[in-house]
């Protein structure tokens, strides 16, 4: 069964979480105004909350903190603060309750936000010194009130720009992303490691081909890392796991595409089983039309089973694991005249939940 709602999403796993009373917390944009969706399981409103301080605002991230607050992270593309990071409040029930920009003398550019355990709130981004310049990692710890605690710029080689950042069981964080380096224009997917207080302890490059990068890492029962990517070998997009120690070096990694099909990797989660259930949208080259794909792969990197939804212009975004060896799926179903947010459910075999 796929249940939908009106709505626009931001397309990427970071603008949808799911939030401590089990319901489901998603952000996008429609009409120059920022929207944050509090839906049930089965895509029930609970809120719309729509709100247009400023609309260059341009939403990437959410988040929830201990008191059920919710946080929307973006950038802000007026002639005033330009290339500066913003953050809206919303209340449990939706209302907004402040907004605030943070001008910290780069061109930050957000990308994901997180609550801490000490119920604080990081946000990363890619900053550089002049707008269009080479970024470096950056990530911004605030308390729940918005005001700043420390702020990082971690300078590397080459441009970087986190895509995903993740609590790791030490306490400290992981940053996932790409690096664009000046030797060939070549993309690299880049770690960085830091521990609590913001202090680098290692990153890494993982390469591939011309453009490889990662959008989404989890942390595995062994205590190692799995991140869900692509590599783009200028004719297609192919699906990329790549799983590392806790000091980032590469234990494997396996990619996997179909001819003339380019996938694209959102998210991911690990199987009671010990499988990766990877979740993501398909694209045929031949006719442009767009799929949506859950595909479960085991320890060995054998394809356990591939399901499309076979829903054109349908694709889940974010993956979440049940109690029960079940999925919930979150994701954007779009055509010509409208635009739903839809969610949907998966047996442990991939098989769609009526």
């Amino acid at each position: 069964m796929l249940y939908s709602f009106i709505g626009s999403a931001t397309t990427v796993a970071n603008a949808i979480i799911k939030t401590q009373d089990g319901n489901f917390a998603i952000c996008g944009k429609e009409d120059g105004k920022v929207v944050v969706y509090k839906v049930s399981p089965t895509a029930q409103p609970l809120f719309v909350s729509r709100v247009g301080i400023n609309q260059s605002f341009t939403p990437v991230a959410i988040a929830e903190d201990a008191s059920q607050n919710l946080y929307v992270c973006g950038n802000v593309a007026d002639s005033t603060y330009l290339g500066s990071m913003a953050l809206y409040k919303f209340s449990p029930t939706g209302d907004s309750l402040w907004y605030k920009t943070y001008v910290n003398g780069y061109y930050s550019y957000a990308q994901c936000i997180i609550t801490t355990p000490d119920n604080n709130l990081l946000i990363a981004a890619g900053a550089s010194v002049t707008d269009g310049d080479s970024s470096d990692n950056y990530i911004l710890k605030i308390d729940v009130n918005g005001n700043q605690l420390w702020a990082n710029k971690y300078v590397e080689d080459g441009s970087q720009l986190p895509l995903h950042i993740l609590a790791t069981d030490d306490g400290g964080y992981l940053l996932t992303g790409k690096g664009v380096f000046s030797f060939g224009n070549i993309t690299m997917l880049q770690y960085l490691k830091v521990d609590v207080t913001g202090t680098e302890e290692w990153s890494s490059v993982q390469f591939a081909g011309p453009s490889s990068y990662g959008n989404y890492t989890i942390q595995l029962a062994d205590g190692n890392f799995l991140t869900c990517g692509e590599i783009n070998n200028f004719i297609d997009t192919q699906m990329w796991l790549v799983k590392i120690d806790d000091s980032g070096n590469k234990i494997w990694e396996w990619n996997f595409g179909n001819e003339n099909i380019s996938e694209h990797c959102r998210s991911l989660v690990e199987a009671s089983n010990g499988n990766y259930i990877v979740t993501g949208l398909c694209r045929d080259n031949n006719n442009a039309k767009v799929d949506g794909m859950v595909v479960s792969i085991a320890s060995n990197n054998n394809i356990q089973w591939y399901n499309h939804f076979g829903i054109v212009g349908s694709f889940p975004i974010k993956i979440f694991k049940e109690n029960n060896s079940n999925y919930t799926l979150v994701g954007q179903k779009n055509n010509q005249s409208t635009n739903s947010i839809f969610i949907t459910r998966t047996d442990a075999n991939g098989n769609f939940i009526p």
